[in-house]
């Protein structure tokens, strides 16, 4: 895929909310999901909200501009 993604904002924005719990696991690092169904919730509401909200800011426009042409 070609678009650029936000995934590490997106734990961030996801951790700020409450929805992914991180842990410390070995040398590296746990994102536990203690809800499913709230994250679920939660991830379809901002995106009915904002349907390009995993998308990065900067290729937005990009993206708006290839879904206007199909």
């Amino acid at each position: 895929m070609t678009v650029t993604r936000r995934f590490a904002a997106t734990v961030d924005w996801l951790s700020g909310q409450g929805l992914v719990v991180r842990r410390k696991l070995g040398l590296g690092e746990l994102l536990f999901i203690p809800n499913a169904r709230a994250m679920h919730e939660t991830i379809v509401k901002t995106l009915r909200r904002d349907p390009l909200f995993l998308v990065d800011k900067k290729a937005r426009p990009n993206v708006l501009s290839r879904i206007k042409a199909a």
